[in-house]
């Protein structure tokens, strides 16, 4: 809600409610002479044409009444749209802003599986790479080759076992 819309709701009210009792008035007025006209009473009758001229009289006032209070209606609606659209643009930049987010965020993760796949993947050929290195050269007859044990993970036990087994063969 805007402070101006809070404003035309205040001066609106007062107006509704004078609009509404002038109506209430009015038709009040209009029921009387329907319940003498249902009663049998003559259109000719005083009572009916006092009725009238009563009718009359309050007619110009609900009419006034009712367009001070659909022109500040009318605001009010205006305003009200004005805001509506207002929350549709900034709801409409917010999600565009999610989105950018989102595909950014998603650019990110593909970037850090590309980049950790690369790193696992190089943390296990290097060791197989020189695994099968030193494995030719003991396929040559070479039994002084020995690999670097720097991890804990099956390749480094496989590491471990090679040069155990290399060494019982030297001995």
């Amino acid at each position: 809600h805007s402070v101006k819309e809070a404003g035309q709701w205040k001066e609106f009210v007062p107006l509704f409610k004078d609009w509404k009792s002038k109506a209430v008035a009015f038709l009040s007025v209009i029921r009387q002479k329907d319940d003498l006209i249902a009663a049998g009473t003559s259109p000719a009758d005083p009572r009916i044409t006092q009725i009238e001229s009563e009718a009359l009289a309050v007619a110009p006032g609900l009419v006034a009444a009712q367009a001070v209070s659909r022109k500040v209606l009318r605001e009010l609606i205006a305003e009200n749209q004005e805001l509506t659209s207002a929350s549709a643009g900034q709801a409409k930049a917010a999600s565009k802003n999610a989105s950018m987010l989102i595909v950014v965020a998603i650019l990110i993760g593909v970037i850090f599986a590309l980049v950790l796949g690369v790193v696992i993947s190089r943390s296990i050929a290097r060791p197989l790479g020189e695994a099968v290195t030193a494995l030719g050269r003991v396929a040559e007859g070479d039994l002084t080759q020995r690999l670097h044990v720097d991890s804990r993970d099956e390749i480094g036990q496989m590491a471990t076992a090679l040069n155990s087994a290399l060494d019982s063969l030297n001995t």
